[in-house]
């Protein structure tokens, strides 16, 4: 099964639960520890921001610097000269997945700790499409194996300074998510003009 797919396909069914729990209704969510995750700062930046900035610098050292990092380039770039290179590839692919999960449920937490409630249909619907979105942006390819964490960074730079100008700009919500579903395109398509021109 298409791991794109999976995902999307788990994420929907997951949010239909989350709707089932509790009749769609906001969960309220008490505690000053996470309040202090959502609002708290660091040196005049908020911790959300440092978690982000420990977490890049630890995701750069770990695709740059170890062997595991470097095999899973070689398996997102090629599978079967992965596998011939003796790199346990189910391994790996279980552990990349469970990796993807702990930071979606990290974000999750940071996003909880913002709105102090737990909502099936809060701001991070859409999210998805966004993340894609600044992963293509900053160079990661659709078909796996390139792509740096510096990149993808960019990415998200990039999707959120356009959101922040179409908010403060008062644009329609759904000229946000036109801009934001024909930049997706727009990203894709050079993709695939450059994987062309270079013969990938």
């Amino acid at each position: 099964v298409n791991a794109v797919i999976a995902t999307l396909g788990t994420m929907s069914a997951f949010r239909g639960l989350a709707y089932l729990m509790n009749n769609g209704n906001s969960i309220p969510i008490t505690g000053d520890s996470l309040r202090a995750l959502g609002i708290g700062t660091l040196f005049g930046l908020p911790f959300a921001i440092w978690l982000l900035i420990a977490a890049m610098a630890a995701f750069i050292v770990f695709t740059r610097e170890t062997v595991v990092g470097r095999n899973i380039y070689a398996l997102g770039g090629n599978p079967t000269v992965a596998r011939l290179a003796g790199i346990p590839i189910r391994r790996y692919q279980i552990s990349i997945y469970a990796m993807s999960g702990f930071a979606a449920a990290v974000a999750g937490l940071v996003l909880a700790s913002r709105t102090m409630s737990g909502q099936p249909a809060s701001g991070s619907q859409g999210l998805e499409l966004e993340a894609i979105t600044a992963a293509i942006l900053g160079g990661c390819a659709l078909q796996g194996g390139k792509g740096t964490i510096v990149g993808a960074m960019l990415g998200v730079l990039i999707i959120g300074v356009l959101n922040n100008g179409m908010i403060l700009t008062s644009v329609p919500t759904f000229y946000q998510l036109l801009a934001k579903g024909a930049l997706l395109i727009l990203a894709v398509i050079v993709q695939e003009r450059q994987r062309a021109r270079t013969g990938e």
